[in-house]
């Protein structure tokens, strides 16, 4: 496991130093300062990929994120003709039920804590979280090492829990950060959209058409009525296809990738 800290005001440091660094088999990168953008990894990447065996696989390991599934397991049963897995990402919301719960006892939020007091989700995103180690260029512009043109992304999905927004102070921080990088890259988009909590919807996929960035939200703004959400008590950890892109079958992969190839002379990574 390689670790690096990003700008952290919390301790999360002196955490990384005084006991992670010390476990078995992880590596601390040191802490990097420079803005944020998913590119950043590759920092990590070029500093380690020597270490890294062909067909080994790469995971993005955001510290918001824990899997449901078994990675190790799951992998194992990944065909090498595959390159990229897809997250289903049960994504946890701070709802006006939570808000109350947080007034009564905030420390329940802290510190970690949320992941066991937080209940109110939605499956409602996917994004690349594995590729496979072909020794490829990471460039600091691109979210992943490109691969060659044939490269596929498996057609079943590994789950995790994503909490993003766990306390008012936290959420705040986080909208101040993504919205200062979405002010000069094209990053973060889905964090500024105006109208942010009525595109939450168990029944439908959000909608992202006619969005209008709003870099003047703050925490308030990302309250969440828990009869929108799913309950994980209830109905727990199931992907819902309906709010996710499917991914496509191998067959219609190629058929993109090369008619990409003879209309435009080059490929897309697909994420």
């Amino acid at each position: 496991m390689f670790i690096a800290d990003h700008m952290s005001t919390d301790g999360t440091w002196d955490l990384i130093c005084n006991k992670l660094k010390n476990l078995e088999n992880v590596e601390v990168y040191g802490q990097i300062n420079n803005s944020f953008h998913d590119g950043i990894r590759s920092l990590i990447y070029d500093k380690y990929k020597h270490m890294a065996c062909q067909d080994d696989w790469w995971c993005r390991l955001d510290s918001d994120e824990f899997y449901i599934d078994n990675p190790r397991f799951f992998l194992s049963g990944v065909d090498k003709k595959y390159h990229y897995v897809k997250a289903a990402k049960n994504q946890y919301y701070f709802t006006d039920v939570d808000l109350k719960k947080f007034h009564e006892n905030g420390s329940d939020y802290l510190n970690g804590q949320c992941v066991d007091t937080m209940h109110y989700y939605l499956c409602n995103d996917a994004e690349i979280r594995f590729v496979r180690h072909l020794n490829k260029e990471w460039k600091s512009d691109e979210q992943w090492p490109k691969l060659n043109w044939s490269a596929l992304v498996f057609h079943d999905y590994i789950r995790l829990k994503h909490f993003q927004y766990r306390y008012p102070e936290q959420i705040d921080k986080r909208l101040i950060i993504r919205s200062d990088v979405k002010k000069e890259t094209n990053f973060f988009s889905h964090e500024v959209r105006n109208s942010w909590t009525t595109r939450l919807n168990k029944d439908e996929m959000i909608h992202k058409e006619d969005v209008v960035d709003d870099f003047k939200q703050s925490w308030m703004d990302r309250i969440v009525n828990y009869k929108n959400l799913n309950d994980d008590r209830v109905s727990m950890n199931n992907i819902d296809y309906n709010l996710i892109i499917k991914i496509p079958t191998t067959k219609e992969q190629i058929i993109k990738k090369i008619i990409s190839i003879l209309s435009r002379g080059k490929w897309n990574n697909i994420y």
